[in-house]
């Protein structure tokens, strides 16, 4: 058999390009291009997720999109994902950045002088922010319910219960936080709704 070049460069391409496949690890869900919110300690921002088997696998850069395949890749195209909250029914855990005397003359002189000025918000240091509000709902939730080894943030061994949004919730301006819709829900690495599906 005469090989002319092309066909032994071709084969040779094909031959790599098909070990550089077989080395990838697999996955059932590549969301990428996002801006991942991890809520760890930091509250790290990282572009990629990688899921199997109903856990994260990976969390970091675009990059991992190289080293994983998977069946089901989605381009995020800039949305946010972040934890779903852990409904413990317990109260939040975290506190207001002012100490409050929950004395009844204290409640009770607060009471009236919140109603006196009706319709003013809460000041700055009784407010809290979007991203702690998040942490409360999310890793702090997972504390009080005892299962921060299992939910919580979105880190590599945990289980893969996020939402996604158009937007990221802590870079918006306040008022915009209500009109946000949620655009997917992934329950156990499972997608359960895609707004875009859904019409």
């Amino acid at each position: 058999m005469d090989w002319s070049r092309r066909q032994f460069l071709g084969t040779g391409a094909f031959l790599l390009g098909q070990a550089a496949l077989d080395a990838q690890e697999t996955a059932d869900l590549i969301l990428f291009n996002g801006r991942i919110l991890t809520v760890d300690d930091a509250f790290s921002i990282r572009q990629a997720i990688v899921i199997r088997d109903g856990r994260i696998v990976a969390v970091g850069d675009n990059e991992l999109r190289r080293r994983y395949r998977s069946a089901r890749v989605t381009d995020l195209g800039g949305r946010t994902v972040m934890p779903g909250f852990c409904d413990t029914h317990i109260h939040p855990g975290g506190h207001s950045r002012r100490y409050i005397d929950f004395s009844r003359d204290e409640i009770a002189h607060r009471v009236a002088a919140a109603a006196a000025r009706q319709g003013q918000g809460a000041g700055a240091g009784e407010a809290l922010s979007i991203q702690d509000a998040i942490t409360m709902y999310t890793r702090n939730g997972a504390f009080l319910a005892r299962e921060e080894k299992l939910k919580g943030t979105l880190e590599a061994g945990k289980l893969a219960d996020m939402i996604v949004l158009p937007e990221d919730p802590v870079s918006i301006p306040p008022e915009k936080l209500l009109g946000l819709k949620v655009d997917m829900t992934i329950v156990g690495g499972r997608v359960l709704y895609d707004r875009q599906l859904e019409g």
